[in-house]
């Protein structure tokens, strides 16, 4: 999957589920092959993700819990559903 991201010239990284991104994700995040397949090689266990902002145009809204909910447009809702 992280080549695949990274061939749509979007930047990524491996992240730890709930752990979240290692201190150093800046540094490290690429879209270039051999940059990819050199992390996947030394983390292989690792999710995928993807740097958002305006150089990838992706946002990350995160919106849990009850709080998230009520405060998250309708629409935003429905996106999120399966």
């Amino acid at each position: 999957m992280a080549l695949q991201y990274a061939s749509l010239g979007l930047r990524v990284f491996p992240i730890r589920g709930k752990a979240g991104p290692p201190k150093d994700w800046p540094g490290i995040a690429t879209a270039n092959e051999e940059g990819v397949v050199a992390l996947w090689d030394r983390l292989p266990h690792e999710n995928v993700a993807v740097k958002c902002g305006p150089e990838s145009r992706l946002v990350d809204l995160n919106a849990n819990g009850p709080a998230g909910k009520r405060t998250c447009s309708p629409s935003c809702s429905a996106a999120s559903r399966p």
